[in-house]
């Protein structure tokens, strides 16, 4: 713009420089009528610069709206993008996690499945015994039991005396809940049941048959 602006300066003085209308004249009586005659020539050339720049500062103020418009519009498009970024991570997040709950709920169901066959094989095969068999059967889960619940308070009374309680007071507290254990559960006397074939496989460590 101040290009353009110096450039219509330099044509304007070259003008005014090499026009005969606007050169000096030796004879000072008739300067007064040539000024006078070259007022309109003036007044027009004058009108025509302004013209001239009021038409470079109209295209210039378009320049700059034409490059205002251009930055809203990549502004609008890198938001745009900003945003469909954001929208495809929550979509994948959300897949991630619906497919974490499908693999967790079908490790669920498998599980229960399976419980509930190991469950229908039990009673299945507790209903096949004999009552002597049933009754040696209920023996010995509860001797299974019977074994695991001794086992959990002897590792309980180890962890207590290795936190700090002592080995003598863990031994005698473990002495305690053993024999309020054993005079609380201890099952009456029973008589010997007669020999019955061995307990299923599964259930037991008797032979295959």
């Amino acid at each position: 713009m101040k290009l353009v602006r110096g450039l219509s300066s330099i044509v304007l003085i070259s003008f005014l420089s090499t026009t005969p209308c606007f050169a000096l004249n030796p004879l000072s009586s008739n300067l007064p009528n040539q000024s006078l005659s070259n007022q309109p020539r003036a007044t027009k050339l004058a009108g025509f610069f302004d013209s001239a720049d009021k038409l470079l500062n109209t295209v210039e103020r378009e320049r700059r709206r034409q490059e205002r418009r251009k930055a809203r519009e990549m502004a609008r498009r890198k938001r745009e993008e900003q945003r469909k970024a954001r929208e495809r991570a929550r979509q994948e997040r959300l897949e991630a996690a619906r497919k974490r709950r499908e693999k967790y709920e079908a490790a669920r169901r498998a599980a229960t499945e399976r419980q509930r066959l190991e469950a229908e094989r039990r009673r299945q095969y507790f209903e096949s015994l004999s009552p002597e068999e049933k009754k040696a059967y209920l023996a010995q889960q509860y001797a299974r039991q019977e074994a695991a619940a001794k086992l959990l308070i002897l590792m309980l009374g180890a962890s207590m005396s290795d936190s700090g309680s002592g080995m003598s007071s863990g031994d005698s507290h473990t002495g305690i809940i053993m024999r309020d254990r054993d005079r609380t559960y201890r099952p009456a006397p029973q008589p010997v049941p007669r020999p019955v074939k061995p307990i299923s496989p599964f259930y037991g460590n008797g032979p295959k048959y």
